[in-house]
């Protein structure tokens, strides 16, 4: 037998909304299932949405049955899952695509309410991602895994050929080229190595070519 193929969040939810007699619990979704593939009836519904779904766009059964009804109080989550997805309406209104504009979006009277960590408050209460919660990506999409930071030394290596003597050259290049893995503020993610700018960069004098550099 051949694995059965699996749906989206989306495509599975309209899926659900073309059946002859749409399922309203989940013991009524388990069952006509297990009837659709009994007859042998072509589906891409799976077993346990709440687990494949869980950070693609998964908030109950509730809103997985009947999702042209919203959130209301048969929600288990309605209250946490209605300020966040209300939160998320707001900042994606306001054109807020990263961290960094949603801090300034923070600072301006109309969003002095909100909350400093989102993903903090709203965990396990309709949080999923950044991604997700800026719009960047679509609902029923997963979540976009944090890339890991290389080394201090690796970092070294990485801009080697670069030739870069200052701040503002590095910053201006890690503007243009985004490299991966590479921080933008290496002094505050390696402060436990970090000694100066001139110690980081490869073309650049070192402290102590400038210590004997000013003592003659």
């Amino acid at each position: 037998m051949t694995r059965q193929q699996r749906g989206s969040y989306s495509e599975c939810v309209r899926a659900l909304q073309t059946l002859d007699c749409v399922p309203s619990t989940r013991r009524e979704y388990e069952s006509r299932r297990r009837e659709l593939t009994a007859t042998g009836v072509r589906h891409t519904l799976p077993a346990r949405p709440d687990s494949v779904f869980a950070k693609r766009g998964w908030c109950c059964w509730h809103n997985y049955l009947r999702p042209n009804r919203g959130h209301t109080t048969a929600c288990p989550q309605y209250g946490a899952r209605t300020a966040h997805d209300r939160l998320k309406k707001r900042v994606q209104a306001a054109g807020v695509a990263s961290v960094k504009q949603y801090k300034k979006l923070r600072q301006t009277p109309q969003f002095a309410d909100v909350p400093r960590k989102p993903h903090a408050k709203y965990k396990g209460k309709g949080w999923c991602c950044h991604s997700h919660f800026f719009g960047t990506i679509a609902a029923d999409e997963p979540c976009v895994k944090r890339i890991a930071r290389v080394t201090y030394t690796a970092a070294q290596l990485l801009i080697a050929t670069k030739e870069l003597t200052t701040q503002e050259a590095y910053r201006t290049w890690h503007r243009a080229s985004r490299p991966s893995g590479v921080p933008s503020d290496p002094s505050s993610v390696y402060a436990a190595e970090w000694c100066c700018w001139k110690c980081f960069l490869p073309d650049a004098p070192s402290c102590s070519e400038r210590e004997i550099a000013s003592a003659k």
